[in-house]
């Protein structure tokens, strides 16, 4: 019973530490400072962990994503440039599976 109210703190701070880590990556972009790997790769497994307990992801993280996602679109040569919600949704999924070592 008190399981559940700690995992829901524990995923709430999840969502809030990678908001804070997406602003600034935000900030690093703006100031044309260099984003590291590996907060790009925290901020994936952020959004892994939400997603996989149905927890909303925070806007500023979701702007990461799918900048992450348009730039690796960008650099696939045989990508498929689907804009329609449906395509974002499989890139995205894609997009995560990549990171994990998923096929």
């Amino acid at each position: 019973m008190n399981e559940q109210p700690a995992s829901d703190k524990r995923l709430s701070e999840v969502g809030r530490l990678a908001t804070l880590l997406a602003d600034r990556v935000l900030e690093a972009q703006i100031m044309s400072r260099p984003i590291l790997d590996v907060q790009i790769r925290a901020l994936l497994d952020a959004a892994l962990v939400l997603e996989e307990h149905d927890m909303p992801l925070p806007p500023l993280l979701t702007q990461i994503l799918h900048e992450v996602d348009e730039a690796s679109e960008q650099g696939r040569p045989d990508a498929i440039q689907d804009r329609s919600e449906q395509g974002k949704a499989s890139g995205f999924t894609r997009l995560l599976r990549s990171f994990r070592g998923e096929s």
